[in-house]
């Protein structure tokens, strides 16, 4: 089956979000402030590479009208390390971080980097990428590592067609001087960079 079949019959059972306007990130109770920031950082990556308008909003915000619950569920783990609900209300849901450690007594780097990545990856399913890349390095690679040796990732061209395939119209915008986003993940501060 074709990844244009794939994709149609994903969207047939799923909402999809208008990427041309903002969509508001509603961390529930179980998201504390490191929480909170590491999602606005993963949301800054696509904004910054794509143009998009992610914003971490706690409460609703005046004319945004788009919203995504983004928070901690247990049963996520038995799956994956997160998983995106494109059915309303629009749900990223992620495995609780103590259950992402590889062996007891990862550090916080460790486990702010895995937070970083899976969230990052999760956006992209919420900006209509439904398919999961085929290159390893992607973003929107299926079944991403999450040890830190693995955490080479980039916005990758396959990243891109997918975007573009799964939100026909939208003219991506890279707030990037050079055109070009970086991921850094293995920091004290997880974030993505113009290079």
């Amino acid at each position: 089956m074709s990844r244009l079949a794939l994709v149609a019959l994903a969207l047939a059972g799923c909402h999809t979000l208008d990427i041309s306007q903002p969509i508001a990130l509603r961390p529930d109770a179980s998201f504390g402030e490191e929480e909170r920031a590491i999602l606005s950082a993963g949301a800054g990556c696509w904004n910054d590479e794509f143009g998009t308008d992610l914003r971490v909003e706690p409460e609703p915000a005046a004319g945004v009208v788009q919203e995504v619950r983004v928070g901690y569920l247990d049963f996520v783990c038995a799956f994956a390390a997160g998983r995106t609900e494109n059915t309303l209300p629009v749900r990223i849901s992620i495995c609780p971080i103590r259950y992402m450690m590889p062996k007891s007594g990862a550090s916080e780097l460790y486990l702010r980097g895995a937070l970083f990545i899976v969230l990052t990856h999760e956006l992209g399913h919420v900006l209509n990428v439904l398919p999961h890349a085929e290159r390893p390095e992607a973003v929107m690679a299926a079944g991403g590592s999450l040890y830190p040796y693995d955490w080479s990732r980039r916005f990758h061209e396959e990243d891109r067609a997918l975007l573009l395939e799964g939100n026909p119209g939208f003219v991506p915008r890279s707030r990037c001087p050079g055109g070009h986003v970086e991921i850094i993940a293995a920091s004290s501060t997880p974030r993505c960079v113009c290079r």
